[in-house]
């Protein structure tokens, strides 16, 4: 058997307290949402929103290129699957920290050992 949700009365009474969100353009409780009304979770809506969110402040690990290792081949670029690496004005792939998430895999993939990965410092 479920059991019964207060009515607004109830709710009123006691430390019973629901919050309200807007669904598909009407607000109403949550304890109201029909499962067709809930929001849909991990999908990707809008393609591209990444680059709108600094996604890169958890990591724990950061590369560091040695410039005169590299040889400009892009491998970076190719397989960083957060697209956090581009080009500077010497042609050299830099990542952008705001968006690297440390996974190391551009290091892993770097032909002539060029990036590092190093713990990245607290407060920085």
């Amino acid at each position: 058997m479920v059991p019964s949700l207060p009515n607004d009365q109830e709710r009123g009474r006691g430390n019973l307290s629901y919050s309200k969100r807007e669904v598909f353009g009407m607000t109403k409780p949550e304890y109201e949402w029909t499962w067709k009304e809930l929001p849909v979770g991990n999908v990707i809506l809008e393609p591209g929103n990444a680059s709108q969110y600094r996604t890169g402040d958890w990591k724990s690990l950061k590369p560091v290129l040695k410039r005169e290792l590299c040889i400009h081949c892009g491998l970076c670029y190719i397989f960083c699957p957060d697209m956090a690496y581009g080009p500077d004005s010497e042609s050299c792939f830099i990542a952008d920290l705001f968006y690297c998430k440390g996974c190391g895999i551009c290091a892993k993939e770097c032909p002539t050992g060029a990036i590092t990965m190093v713990m990245e410092e607290e407060g920085k």
